[in-house]
Parts: C-alpha cells; structure tokens; sequence
C-alpha cells in the first residue's frame, strides 16, 4: 500500500506510518512548507519525485526496511542537510540531483547506485539519466564495493576528492564521473576495459590517472576538459582512443602511447596547450586536429605513418622542429598551419601530395626540401612564408610550382638523396 498526497502534507513536520510500504510517485511534491520528515520502519520504497521541490526539507530520516529510491526522490530539495542512506538501499539516478546544502553522504558497504533506462520523464520534461548524487557532497574517500553495479552517469556531478572503485568493475560507463569537480586523483582497478564516453568530462580538479594494463579503449571526450590533468602513460594494450578524449587538456605536458593504436579520429589532443612531450604509438595516421593548438610543443618525432590529416598540427607555435618518417604518403590541408616558429622541413621522397595552406602561416619558415615524388601541391600552400625558399631538383613539379607562385627555389641540394 502507498502514501499519496496526504492530507496534512504540508505541514512543517511529517512522519510517514510504517503501514505504508511505499511512498508515491509525488507524493508529496513541491511541498514548500515540509521541514523535517521521518519515515518509519515499514516502508520500502520511495518513489520517483516523492519529495522532488520541497525547497525548505532540512532533515530525513529513513527506516532500515528502505529498499530502493527511485529518481528524482528528493530532486531539487535545495535545502535538504542530513539524510541517512541505510544498508542495502538502491538509489536511483538523480535520486538527490541539486541537493545543493545536503552534508557530506558516507555510503553503505551495501548502497547500491542503479540507473535507469534511456530517458524518464517527469512533468513533460525530460532527464537524463544517472546523476544520483548530482551536486552532492559525498565523504571522501567514497568506497565503493565490489557487489555494487554502476551505470551510466552515476556519480555525474557529485562533490568529492578521491574514490576507491570495485576490484570487479570492467568498464567506466559514461559520464560516470562526469562534471565531478573536486575529483582529483583516480586509480582505475585492473581488469577494466573500456573508458566510454564523457566519463570523467569537465573532472577540473583532476591532477593524474593511472590506468591498468587490462584498458583497451578510451572513447569519445572521456577526459575532454580535465583542465588540472597533468601526464598520462597509455598501456600498451589500448588499441583505440576516439575523438576529443583529451580535449583542452590545457595542463597536461606529457603523453606516452607505446603500443600499436587506431587514432582514427579527430582532435585527440587538441587544445593541451601545455603539451611539450609526446611519444607517439605506431599508427597509419595522425588524424585531423590530432595536435591543434598545442602551443607549449617544440618538437616531436613521428611513427611511420602514412597520412598528416587536415590541421593535425595547425596552431603549435613553439613547434621549431619535426621529423617526418620514410613512409608518408600525403600531407594533407592545413596540416602545420600557423607553426610560427617552424623553420626547416624535409619533405619525404615517397610523399605525393602536399594539401592546401598545409604551411600556410608559417612565417619562420625559410627551407622546405620537396621531392620529385610530390606530384601535387594546394593553393597557398606556402601562404605567408616570406622568407622561405623551395629545395627542388630541376624540372620536378615542385620547381615548377614555386616559379608560378613567386617563391624562391634552389636545385642545391638533391633531396632524393637527402631522404
């Protein structure tokens, strides 16, 4: 039986009889004038949104009978300070979501935090979901055991500084930590997998993450906006790391990737503007935007590759030096746009192609050495190089090229020979 609307509900103090086994979805909704309320041994269950808006609830008391509650049970409650979460209790996502003033929750050995199917619907809006704890204080450190599942976004948003994750876990669900903003350090437990999507986005105070040798991929912006993030070492069985996983990483100054990975996606790393070390993996390419914008990395020696994708360094202004590998095939637009403080380049002989403004921009640049292999070669390629001068043999298409762009060319030095 289930406690709905009560009469008297909106008075400052009310206990919930343990003849009710459930408290209703709404029961007791946007109640402004509920202070305090104690649920009695009994009752279960507390329902989605039971208590969702009751700006002035301070305290609750919940019964050792409670077993589950639902989303949004206490959503919103702005000024709620003291609840107690007994043994065995399931919370539901956005359970406690903008529990602004809630004190400091220190979780069961038996807690359990759920998560719900795609969308919930409360009112004719929408939610997404996880975020139990969503704005809350947890105690730090938050143990979580092993016997717990968690799900997506289940600790989206929640105030506090260190975690100890279940030995069984085998995957960070997706923006399980996200907006976690006092989280700041993370030891993720062997035996994990995958890093999914957005899971520790916008994690501003997060300073280092060790990762298990079991992790195999990190998925779309996992780590995007991890502003405090200052070094990681990729395991060497991690074959794939998606798009933007560590984007505006702007703290982060070294990146060490030893094993064989698919970077087949775009801006990486792009925005680590602190960025000064970085020893790549072997792969086929360097994706678009791979490096965009790192404006601390001065040098950095490429695998054997095959392609340099659109603006894959476009904006790393310090970067003075790069070395480019036998194997390259393609160049592609934009590339190294803007690298102001580029000065030499050695275009290797099995590259057929050099994309559109690929150094566009590079104003320090004076030599460029290009092969007789390179049969094409964009518009303004070379755009604001004023200074510089094309290395070429004699009758090749990049002489040609130089000549009907008015840049300086040299056939000095044989740079089928130089590669």
């Amino acid at each position: 039986m289930s406690v709905y609307y009560p009469i008297d509900r909106y008075k400052e103090e009310y206990v919930v009889p343990g003849c009710y086994d459930k408290i209703g979805a709404n029961a007791f909704e946007y109640c402004d004038t509920l202070r305090r309320v104690a649920v009695s041994e009994g009752v279960t269950e507390i329902q989605s949104s039971a208590f969702y808006g009751c700006k002035g609830l301070v305290e609750v008391s919940l019964p050792k009978s409670l077993r589950i509650i639902r989303s949004h049970a206490f959503g919103r409650c702005f000024s709620l300070r003291k609840i107690n979460i007994p043994p065995g209790v399931c919370v539901e996502g956005a359970a406690f979501s903008g529990c602004e003033s809630l004190a400091p929750i220190a979780l069961s050995e038996k807690v359990k935090l759920s998560h719900l199917p795609e969308k919930v619907r409360f009112g004719g809006s929408s939610y997404s979901i996880g975020y139990a704890f969503n704005k809350c204080a947890l105690r730090s450190p938050v143990i979580v055991p092993n016997n717990v599942t968690l799900g997506e976004g289940a600790f989206g948003g929640a105030k506090f500084r260190s975690i100890v994750l279940p030995e069984n876990l085998k995957t960070i669900e997706k923006g399980m930590f996200g907006d976690c903003s006092l989280l700041e350090n993370v030891v993720v437990p062997e035996g994990v997998e995958e890093i999914k999507e957005e899971a520790f986005v916008g994690c501003t105070a997060l300073k280092s993450i060790v990762f298990p040798e079991s992790l195999r991929k990190i998925k779309a912006e996992a780590f995007r906006n991890c502003l405090s993030l200052q070094s990681i070492v990729i395991p060497k069985r991690v074959y794939r790391i998606e798009k933007e996983a560590f984007l505006n990483c702007s703290s982060l100054k070294s990146v060490d990737i030893p094993g064989y990975i698919d970077l087949d996606y775009h801006g990486n790393f792009q925005g680590c503007s602190l960025l000064t070390s970085v020893v790549m993996p072997k792969c086929l390419r360097i994706p678009r935007e791979c490096f965009q914008d790192c404006s601390s990395l001065t040098s950095i020696e490429i695998p054997r590759v095959r392609w340099i994708n659109s603006r894959a360094f476009a904006g790393c202004t310090a970067l003075t030096s790069i070395m480019l590998p036998e194997s390259l095939r393609k160049i592609k637009a934009e590339a190294f746009r803007n690298c102001l403080s580029l000065q030499s380049i050695v275009i290797p002989k099995k590259v057929g192609e050099i994309g559109s403004v690929a150094f566009g921009g590079c104003s320090s640049l004076t030599s460029v050495f290009i092969p007789d292999s390179v049969s094409k070669i964009g518009y303004d390629a070379f755009e604001g190089c004023k200074s510089l001068t094309i290395y070429a043999p004699k009758g090749s298409f990049a002489a040609q090229y130089a000549r009907k762009n008015n840049i300086k060319w040299s056939e000095n030095v044989n740079v089928n020979e130089e590669n």
